[in-house]
């Protein structure tokens, strides 16, 4: 303890391990009697929160109201002004994000909403020509209305390629996630889906996008612990669309053991977001196949983390497939036997399929 003349501050370190970096982690303080008191936090080994100012905002299809700055405005029903669903209460945490108007009218559904006091649907949000108009209402003031909980906003008139900038706030000081769609808009790229699969020497990474804006291009980025992460290269985005564009990228060289996966997108402008991270591990899955060279049947040997159904296919050297078969397996070793009777001699390929994994073998039968 360090005495000060307004009293006692006790510092403290607390560590936390084997944390999940797909998920978000909630810090709660309090103190005894209500005192006032001001204190500053280091977080080692976290990533900031997304979108936390409205300047240089990004966009994404969900967040969650952390940490956010510059959230400090008159709010609508501070101002006598009612939101759609019923007027917007205190303000604090304002997560900010941007859209392009891509008609002169549009709707913003809002959905999806959880927060962290078990509600749903408890959540404020509200629009703005700019960042400087926020906070301000009545005629020529760029608000073009606001909504509390699950609703949608009409919003008109809109001026077609320019941006506008939704605020979004947790009713009563609640930490909420949401979901946004509608029509009319355009965010600046909506992301689909991303996943990373071992295939036993590489890993390939595989994500598409609904529409795109101002794409200028992906960065595959890789790390072991959540915290540092290496640049494997880039992907040149569309630029502008808005139909569904698959993107590849193909890790020559991954980790060994539990390695994690994100794309950052980034604009024309600079303006950046994150996907979430994937996991990929090479440990989780170890293939033996016995005898080989066979000449006559072969045995499977494989460990995995949990029970699952795996899937075993054979091709041949021209990419036929000659065998499939669905195998129920247990956590730990496994041992499936394989009747090759039907296969010809020769050289084959075997792959070995599980939920987060795929591994390729060669094997021959003489």
């Amino acid at each position: 303890a360090i005495q000060f003349s307004s009293g006692s501050y006790y510092f403290f370190e607390a560590s936390v391990t084997g944390l999940n970096p797909n998920q978000p982690v909630w810090v709660y303080t309090w103190n005894d009697s209500n005192k006032d008191f001001n204190y500053n936090v280091q977080a080692v080994g976290a990533a900031p929160a997304s979108n936390q100012s409205c300047p240089g905002v990004t966009a994404s299809g969900q967040a969650c109201n952390l940490g956010a700055v510059g959230g400090s405005f008159t709010t609508p029903g501070g101002a006598g002004v009612a939101c759609g669903g019923g007027s917007w209460g205190s303000n604090e945490n304002t997560t900010f994000y941007s859209f392009t108007a891509s008609a002169t009218s549009a709707s913003l559904l809002i959905s999806g909403i959880t927060c962290n006091s078990g509600t749903s649907g408890a959540a404020q949000f509200a629009v703005w020509t700019s960042c400087a108009s926020i906070g301000s209402y009545g005629g020529g003031s760029g608000f073009l209305g606001c909504a509390v909980g699950t609703a949608t906003l009409n919003l008109s008139p809109l001026t077609v390629g320019q941006t506008y900038y939704i605020v979004a706030d947790g009713y009563a000081g609640n930490n909420c996630k949401w979901n946004f769609s509608g029509t009319g808009i355009a965010l600046p790229i909506e992301m689909g889906e991303f996943s990373a699969v071992h295939m036993g020497r590489t890993v390939d990474l595989t994500w598409t996008t609904a529409s795109e804006i101002n794409n200028d291009y992906f960065t595959i980025q890789r790390t072991r612990d959540g915290v540092s992460f290496e640049d494997l290269g880039k992907v040149k985005g569309a630029g502008n669309s808005t139909s569904e564009i698959s993107y590849t990228f193909k890790d020559e060289k991954p980790y060994s053991g539990v390695s994690y996966y994100r794309i950052k997108q980034t604009n024309y402008d600079g303006n950046y977001s994150y996907t979430e991270l994937r996991t990929v591990s090479s440990q989780d899955l170890s293939l033996n196949i016995v005898p080989n060279p066979t000449n006559s049947d072969i045995t499977l040997s494989y460990n995995l983390s949990k029970a699952e159904t795996v899937i075993v296919k054979i091709f041949d050297n021209s990419g036929l497939l000659l065998l499939e078969k669905e195998i129920k397996s247990s956590k730990g070793q496994n041992l499936e036997f394989l009747d090759l009777s039907v296969v010809n001699n020769g050289v084959y390929h075997l792959m070995l399929i599980t939920e987060k994994e795929v591994i390729n073998k060669k094997f021959t039968k003489l």
